[in-house]
């Protein structure tokens, strides 16, 4: 549930769709269900798993005639451990399962995102990740979302991201976007295309690149305090990629 853009970029995620054949689309954290009844129209599955028994119980009513979109009440480590088996065809998840105020689930839980991945990657590398809320991950948030939603770091995310063998993991809007490093020419090309700010992987920024590191999206208008997150290497990194594009 993006404050940013409100649920996935649609048009990101018809392209993913696309490029990579995917038939499957899994989403933790059902919110009101746009996201899932969304992907209904462009995927032949559609997995959406919801904390909130409440929540669950709205839209699973709401909407039980989509008789393409599974709607699933549970914590999302052991609901996606369920669908995924091993094996599982690659598909696309997107990934929105923090706690975020109201009425949504899992206020007295810790962020399950690091579980999610990995059990996504066990299943099968070739899976492509969408994570939402970038900004809240790469740039540091006020003190009461550090405190209240315990949201793991860029560099912890991208650490388990690439435990399975190394990825191609990029920022685009408020997007953190992981695929296999076997096919990244297209996504870079759909990127450049759409002319936003693009922030890509400080521990793996792709060599010669004229689009590079181009900027820090600080939702809070403090861009460069998400370099008091990152390792001095890392920063150093950011500082040379700025450079060069400046």
């Amino acid at each position: 549930m993006g404050s940013v853009y409100p649920g996935i970029p649609t048009v990101l995620g018809k392209f993913l769709q696309k490029e990579y054949d995917l038939s499957t689309f899994i989403e933790t954290g059902t919110w009101m269900a746009s996201t899932a009844l969304w992907a209904a129209s462009f995927f032949q599955e559609v997995y959406t798993i919801e904390l909130s028994e409440k929540i669950y119980k709205y839209v699973s009513d709401r909407y039980k005639r989509v008789e393409n979109v599974h709607f699933i009440c549970g914590a999302s480590s052991s609901e996606l451990s369920s669908i995924l088996v091993d094996g599982f065809r690659p598909a696309l998840l997107w990934l929105d399962a923090h706690w975020s105020d109201g009425d949504t689930g899992g206020e007295n839980m810790p962020c399950p995102l690091l579980d999610e991945i990995k059990i996504i990657l066990r299943s099968n590398p070739e899976h492509i990740i969408l994570i939402d809320d970038a900004r809240l991950i790469l740039v540091s948030p006020p003190k009461y979302i550090r405190e209240t939603h315990d949201l793991p770091s860029y560099v912890e995310v991208l650490n388990v991201l690439d435990s399975s063998g190394p990825r191609y993991t990029v920022m685009w809007r408020d997007v953190l976007i992981s695929v296999p490093n076997s096919r990244t020419d297209s996504l870079n090309s759909f990127i450049k295309a759409q002319g936003d700010l693009v922030f890509f992987n400080l521990l793996d920024p792709e060599p010669g690149s004229n689009i590079g590191i181009r900027a820090i999206i600080g939702y809070w208008g403090r861009a460069f305090r998400a370099l008091r997150c990152l390792p001095g290497a890392i920063s150093r990194k950011f500082h040379a990629g700025v450079r060069e594009i400046l």
